[in-house]
């Protein structure tokens, strides 16, 4: 069996997976392999938080994250399920700084090998992650920020005019660090940028209809 490297968070994530009660595991395991397939981790793990309320909802998040981040594991290299949970419990057991008996690396093994074999929607949802993640620059977020430009005289004692301007902000991963680049707006190219994104989103209702009409299932 092959030893892992487990960072101390993810080392975190096993304890508290081994500290939950069997029914409380249970609720886990059937939000699992209940809940929707989703572009969206984050919709994912409140469609299994809803299963498993009576787990903090972080830890619920921290779980379908784990897996979702092993499922192209497996299919990467060729493991199965119960390979990955056995070397999972076999690292446990032997780097002594995680504090992990025998009893509980097996338990953590048991359970990792249960949540991995569930696929269905988990492995689709960690699958579209993994697809729509694949690309050199990642979208995360957008912000506009507008304000006033003053025209002064030449003397700059008086404004001859003003204007307005927009920046335009995106924020983006890229090789997994966090940048942002700019772009300053006029109204008109403000008003441009508009007119493509509509135009994106009727496209984006044709290629839905085509999906649905496929009979494949559509992520939201």
């Amino acid at each position: 069996m092959a030893v892992l490297s487990i960072p101390d968070s993810q080392g975190a994530i096993f304890r508290k997976l081994s500290e939950i009660r069997e029914d409380q595991f249970a609720d886990l395991a059937r939000g699992f392999g209940e809940v929707r397939a989703s572009l969206s981790v984050e919709t994912f793990c409140k469609g299994v938080y809803a299963f498993a309320a009576s787990i903090p909802e972080e830890d619920v998040d921290d779980y379908v994250r784990l897996i979702c981040g092993l499922y192209p594991l497996m299919e990467n290299h060729e493991k199965s399920p119960q390979r990955i949970a056995a070397d999972i419990a076999e690292t446990l057991k032997q780097i002594r700084s995680l504090g992990f008996t025998p009893e509980i690396a097996l338990l953590v093994g048991k359970r990792m090998e249960k949540l991995l074999s569930i696929g269905k929607a988990i492995a689709i949802t960690a699958k579209a992650r993994d697809v729509a993640t694949e690309q050199h620059n990642v979208y995360c977020g957008v912000k506009i920020y507008s304000d006033i430009r003053p025209i002064f005289s030449a003397s700059a004692d008086s404004i001859s005019a003003a204007l307005v301007l927009h920046n335009l902000n995106i924020s983006y991963h890229q090789s997994g660090e966090h940048k942002d680049i700019y772009f300053a707006l006029e109204n008109s190219e403000l008003n441009e940028l508009k007119l493509a994104i509509e135009r994106a989103e009727k496209k984006a209702k044709q290629l839905q209809e085509i999906i649905k009409k496929s009979e494949i299932e559509y992520l939201e």
